[in-house]
């Protein structure tokens, strides 16, 4: 009787239950899983453009800045959808140069102008686009990213100033140069350092009423 009253007792002793985690740390553990879990990125970068050419482009050289708003879907692990809106401020090229000096000399042919001379102009581009990006956690603080996105850009080019001389005398008049659009889109690489700091390279392929303008872009921005 003493032997199965033991044993009822040892049947009848409580289970130890394993732990289970909390909701809130399931849901983190979770999201570690995910490059990325649920959320709005805010990217704030600046950048140096560089002139790879294109048909009758006079733009060069110059600087970017970009502000970029990401949605990363939880459910899709990394993919993120954008809206970006950017500057890109740049001097005249040398296809610039050579089209205005023979304006110039056009005038002086054709008049009685001893010389003239016209200014060259900066150039302003605002690429408007809605596109795609990835990002790749490699490590706790480090990720690869690849992107693309299409959209408009709006191009405006600083007035310019044309000076002719006739003897002692000199003239000047001013050049309105008008805004224009196009379509406009990019692709680009980069990596991103301790979930914030982006280091990025972008192609841009801008085409304005036939000029086609070719940009690489260098950036440095942070995700907040």
């Amino acid at each position: 009787a003493k032997a199965v009253k033991e044993k009822v007792k040892q049947e009848s002793k409580p289970v130890k239950e394993t732990p289970q985690p909390a909701p809130e740390e399931e849901k983190e553990e979770k999201e570690e899983k995910h490059s990325t879990p649920t959320k709005w990125e805010l990217y704030l970068g600046a950048g140096y453009v560089a002139d790879m050419g294109g048909k009758d482009s006079f733009s060069d050289s110059g600087i970017n800045a970009e502000f970029k708003l990401t949605y990363r879907p939880y459910a899709l692990a990394g993919v993120g959808f954008f809206a970006s809106a950017e500057m890109l401020y740049t001097s005249a090229n040398g296809n610039a140069k050579t089209h205005y000096q023979q304006m110039a000399d056009e005038y002086v042919a054709n008049n009685s102008y001893d010389y003239c001379k016209i200014t060259l102009p900066y150039y302003y581009d605002f690429p408007v686009m809605l596109g795609v990006n990835y990002d790749l956690k490699l490590a706790k603080q480090f990720s690869i990213f690849a992107q693309a996105g299409g959209g408009i850009c709006i191009g405006q080019a600083t007035n310019q100033t044309i000076s002719y001389t006739i003897g002692e005398d000199t003239w000047k008049e001013t050049i309105t140069n008008y805004r224009e659009e196009g379509f406009a889109y990019q692709v680009g690489l980069g990596v991103k350092l301790f979930n914030t700091l982006n280091l990025g390279a972008n192609y841009y392929h801008l085409f304005y009423h036939g000029n086609i303008s070719n940009k690489l872009i260098l950036k440095l921005g942070f995700d907040f």
